[in-house]
């Protein structure tokens, strides 16, 4: 079914088809915000939004959203086409969602929304006008990072989501764009939706690599944000832990097989020169050291790659000693010294955990699994704790963190 927005006129072929996913439908008011917030955009182009469910909706219509969004009675600003997507997949369904929508798209353009997604009032005037100035396969806008409780409608904490206009490189290396903060040129997702694998985690960024293989991106020259992406800290203990491995796996084998402004498999890790590394180990030595117990860090996970292990991680700055983010220095059993990139990225584990001092993620290829690391930041050195965790150990970290923060939130329940 098709339901045309009152608007006067006849509908022109869509400029932007908005893809929405929804596969809770214990979470109908979200959805129905993610909607409200794609239906009422100020663009007076045409805009085909393509409701995406699984076999968990078997009630919901058209015009049943539309009531529930409020805007059954309201005049949009320009034209607006509804189509509900429904499939009867059983499983995790967001691959399978997402190929549905690029497939039935009619839009110049693709953005996606997952139900719990936002965006602001001018997102679509501002990234189309972009992606039809510069012709780019995919145009950027920059995000808020709304923190919120479950069953809570207002976020009570909104915040940057890291910086913006980002580097390409960064980008590249990093997941560091939402899903809902960019579009893409139908005609480069289509190319590119069928070998879209069956990921649990990070299809977007899977697919977001694949098209930048292919074209240029352009970023919008006003840094206030196109949308806002939210997240329900009560679920990030638990999100990651299983599926973290394989999708980054896939990814990275993505990533050595394609070609963007760089080779891909360049970004895989730190391919420094001599002279860089010598400059690495004689800053490293220089820096005086700090005081122990003020700094620390734990590698959450070491993935075996071709070429390497891919080590990720955190470090948290326990005395609040600077506002910096620390530059992080990883050391291997042959002696060998990686410099690790970090970034804020990981104040929704922070808010879901209540931790004030703020932790620095960071991500590094190196050659074997790292036996010491370095923070160095307000101009001294400190060595990490727990470098070295095993399984066990990183286990039992994962079951005391859900632990802190269940009694921190007056929650009852066991650790695991």
């Amino acid at each position: 079914m098709t339901v045309s927005a009152p608007s006067g006129t006849n509908s022109a072929p869509p400029a932007l088809s908005v893809l929405i996913r929804a596969h809770d439908p214990d979470r109908i008011d979200e959805l129905a915000r993610a909607f409200q917030s794609v239906w009422t955009q100020s663009t007076t182009d045409t805009i085909e939004v393509l409701l995406c469910t699984d076999g968990k909706w078997p009630e919901l219509t058209e015009v049943a959203l539309l009531a529930r969004a409020g805007v059954d009675n309201m005049a949009p600003n320009g034209p607006r086409l509804l189509r509900h997507l429904a499939t009867e997949f059983d499983g995790d369904s967001r691959v399978h969602l997402l190929k549905l929508g690029v497939e039935a798209a009619h839009g110049d353009f693709v953005g996606v929304l997952d139900f719990d997604d936002v965006w602001h009032k001018n997102a679509a005037t501002r990234l189309v006008a972009r992606a039809r100035e510069t012709g780019a396969s995919v145009t950027f806008g920059a995000a808020d990072l709304a923190l919120f409780n479950a069953g809570e409608d207002t976020p009570f904490r909104t915040l940057p989501y890291g910086s913006f206009p980002f580097q390409l490189t960064d980008l590249l290396r990093h997941n560091v764009a939402p899903f809902n903060s960019f579009i893409t040129q139908r005609a480069v997702l289509v190319r590119h939706i069928p070998s879209l694998p069956e990921l649990v985690l990070f299809e977007d960024y899977y697919l977001l690599l694949s098209a930048l293989s292919e074209g240029a991106a352009a970023w919008l020259d006003d840094p206030s944000p196109v949308c806002e992406y939210r997240v329900d800290v009560s679920r990030q203990a638990t999100k990651y832990n299983d599926a973290i491995a394989a999708s980054w796996m896939q990814i990275e084998a993505l990533k050595a097989r394609l070609s963007f402004s760089v080779p891909g498999r360049d970004l895989l890790r730190d391919h420094a020169t001599d002279t860089r590394r010598a400059a690495d180990l004689a800053l490293l030595a220089a820096v005086p050291k700090g005081r122990d117990g003020a700094m620390q860090g734990v590698i959450e996970q070491t993935i075996a790659l071709e070429n390497g292990v891919l080590c990720i991680g955190w470090c948290a700055d326990l005395k609040g000693q600077s506002a910096d983010v620390p530059a992080i220095f990883l050391e291997d059993a042959t002696g060998e010294i990686i410099f690790a990139p970090a970034r804020w990225e990981r104040r929704d584990v922070n808010s879901a955990l209540q931790i004030d001092s703020g932790r620095a993620g960071f991500a590094v290829v190196m050659q074997s699994a790292p036996v010491a690391a370095w923070a160095v930041v307000g101009r001294r050195k400190y060595q990490l704790d727990n470098v070295a965790q095993s399984e066990a150990q990183a286990s039992l970290l994962t079951k005391l963190q859900r632990r802190l923060w269940r009694l921190r939130n007056g929650a009852k329940g066991s650790a695991s």
